[in-house]
């Protein structure tokens, strides 16, 4: 027998167990936002003379076939403007031991500030699109931005990998309640 949706029913309530909170407008002060667990990359790019890296924790394979990556970049980072002049990205996933990389990559703008130079960490050029790359980072990928969506104060930056390159032996580094983590051993999967 079905039951006829056309019906008015109560709204359903969270369980006794989860706190629920009205949504604020600044979504990271929501605990359940705080939630989510991300890898962390450095961004990079190259536009003309200019190299510059940011690190970024929303970044994800978004295609299967075709490959393809996402990353959500600020609309006032710098970084963003050298990508809408390149048309490429650069990501490093970056491994366990590199959390102060991803920290000195996130605190200043490469406006004011050299990111990349003598100070920062060490990087090569990619052999494909010669774009910067973190050393002993997890990963690799120089990716040609395919596609660019806005969503809300970031950009979806789509981009197409033309090269990759991982070190198998390398953990990537984890974002989580604002703070990084080593992952630990993998659990044992549960028996069908």
């Amino acid at each position: 027998m079905s039951k006829d949706h056309s019906e008015t029913t109560e709204p359903q309530h969270a369980p006794d167990a989860f706190e629920s909170h009205e949504m604020p407008s600044v979504i990271w002060s929501h605990p359940a936002f705080r939630l989510f667990v991300n890898s962390v990359v450095a961004v990079s790019t190259r536009a003309v003379d200019t190299v510059n890296a940011m690190s970024a924790e929303w970044c994800t394979p978004v295609s299967i076939d075709p490959v393809l990556l996402g990353v959500l970049v600020g609309h006032t980072r710098w970084t963003h403007a050298l990508i809408g002049e390149s048309s490429q990205v650069g990501l490093s996933l970056l491994a366990e031991d590199q959390a102060t990389i991803a920290h000195d990559l996130g605190d200043s703008s490469g406006r004011s500030n050299d990111k990349l130079g003598a100070n920062g960490p060490a990087w090569f050029s990619g052999p494909i699109l010669g774009l910067p790359l973190i050393e002993g980072a997890a990963a690799h990928f120089e990716c040609h931005v395919v596609a660019v969506h806005t969503v809300g104060d970031h950009d979806l930056i789509i981009g197409s990998p033309v090269w990759s390159a991982t070190t198998t032996l390398a953990k990537p580094l984890v974002y989580h309640r604002g703070h990084y983590y080593q992952l630990p051993e993998p659990l044992r999967k549960p028996e069908s």
